[in-house]
């Protein structure tokens, strides 16, 4: 975790010097996250999606692949219940998923996804960058799934920061956990609409609230190459 905390009695000098300090922290953070988290379990992801592929491969009696590998990009507006200060944040969040192929009626997925607020309510801003694996099961155009996301996120504290003791928090960092359900749903012409909801886990320096839970909704379109070739009526 990276802290941006300044004494009540800081000077100006002090402040700058204390922001450089923060981004060469963050940016050590992030890269400590990426080697620590995300990597070990997209790479855990991509071994269990490999043997997928080969116990398929041997299987006497296989199913018939419908699909073939397929990518799905999308864009939504994101409310967001921040768990800190009863903040609110309102903002958006793009992704893409690259979807494998159909196992018994169910399609894994590998996600990739960013949420970014361009309103924070006062109280505090929460972005993150997240990766992870998603499984969804289709009826007809209807694609209900479940996903399981870790990655990085940062909080900025509005309004000059948030007091607690003898310092005032301007920003942190955390690691992010996020558990979450959904469903795309299929127009026309490879055009869907999505709605989404995670409930993830952070954690803060502020011992008030140590770990929060935000709760996310998201509403948007999803776009999936090649999906209307086969569309089902």
């Amino acid at each position: 975790m990276v802290v941006h905390r300044e004494h009540l009695g800081s000077t100006d000098a002090a402040i700058g010097a204390s922001q450089h300090t923060r981004t060469e922290g963050s940016m050590k953070w992030f890269q400590r996250v990426l080697s620590t988290r995300v990597l070990p379990s997209l790479q855990t992801s991509l071994l269990f999606f490999g043997y997928l592929f080969a116990h398929s491969a041997q299987a006497q009696v296989a199913p018939p692949v419908t699909k073939p590998l397929q990518l799905a990009v999308f864009a939504t507006g994101t409310g967001t219940w921040t768990n800190f200060a009863a903040g609110r944040n309102l903002g958006i969040t793009a992704g893409a998923d690259l979807i494998l192929h159909n196992y018994w009626g169910f399609r894994p997925a590998l996600e990739i996804r960013g949420t970014y607020p361009f309103h924070a309510g006062g109280r505090d801003g929460q972005e993150d960058f997240l990766l992870g694996v998603r499984v969804e099961h289709e009826y007809r155009r209807l694609h209900p799934y479940v996903n399981f996301l870790v990655g990085g996120g940062s909080i900025g504290y509005k309004n000059g920061g948030y007091p607690y003791d003898d310092f005032i928090y301007l920003s942190s960092t955390s690691t992010v956990y996020s558990p979450g359900v959904g469903v795309d749903y299929d127009v026309r012409h490879g055009w869907g609409v999505k709605a989404d909801f995670q409930y993830q886990h952070w954690d803060t320096p502020i011992p008030a609230y140590a770990v929060i839970h935000p709760r996310v909704l998201s509403v948007g379109v999803v776009y999936t190459f090649g999906s209307h070739k086969y569309y089902h009526d």
